[in-house]
């Protein structure tokens, strides 16, 4: 059964973001200020969209599933609770840091970098979880066009920024074949601008061969290159 996964897309860009972070932490001298405090803004930008992304499954997606699978939802929930705990301990450290002296830095550098290792392992877990529960309730009570309504109402209440970002991760968190199906349903459904925004962002995050090899050819876009 091919059906719409709600999560897959957005899952796939946090997962990259936080793998990408993660990595930069362990690259990081947190004894050099400026390149701990490089860091620390980065870090602060990622925890402030993971808090949104859960806002918005929390205002979204969860209660079109909440009334049939009220257990898994309230669990969920609570686990969201427990993410924001984690997202406000990583906030007050990148606090402390900045406010910290030169012979503490390092330590408190170590301390986030253990900090966000469970943060990393404690969202990898609960998106599957989404995935395994709150997929199989929406597929039963909805169909594919449904689901992907939730979807657009979340889009809509995102930042341009935010989306800027959320889809350049997107882009390097997808394979090729979930890219082109996404660039076929933009083109598809969305005004002419969403998908020529969509289009310059590949070329900028994938290159110029492989977007044109996965994207279909717009007029507007293609007059451009």
């Amino acid at each position: 059964m091919n059906r719409f996964n709600i999560f897959n897309q957005v899952h796939k860009g946090l997962r990259a973001m936080l793998y990408n972070m993660a990595l930069t932490i362990q690259h990081t001298d947190f004894s050099k200020e400026e390149e701990g405090k490089a860091t620390l803004r980065k870090l602060k930008h990622v925890l402030e969209l993971y808090a949104e992304h859960g806002q918005h499954e929390d205002t979204h997606v969860f209660p079109a599933v909440k009334e049939a699978s009220p257990a898994a939802v309230a669990a969920l929930e609570a686990e969201h609770e427990k993410d924001e705990q984690l997202v406000n301990d990583l906030l007050l450290q990148i606090r402390a840091y900045k406010n910290a002296d030169a012979t503490h830095k390092a330590a408190i550098g170590y301390g986030i970098h253990i900090s966000f290792q469970e943060f990393v392992a404690f969202n990898l877990q609960h998106m599957s979880k989404e995935e395994k529960t709150i997929n199989p309730v929406l597929w039963q009570h909805y169909t594919d066009d449904e689901i992907a309504a939730i979807q657009r109402s979340i889009v809509r209440n995102i930042s341009p920024e935010s989306n800027m970002y959320y889809t350049r991760w997107m882009l390097r968190g997808m394979n090729d074949a979930e890219i082109s199906a996404w660039f076929r349903k933009v083109k598809e459904t969305a005004p002419t601008e969403v998908w020529n925004g969509l289009w310059l962002i590949s070329i900028d995050e994938l290159g110029y061969e492989r977007t044109t090899a996965l994207a279909p050819r717009q007029v507007g876009v293609a007059a451009i290159y």
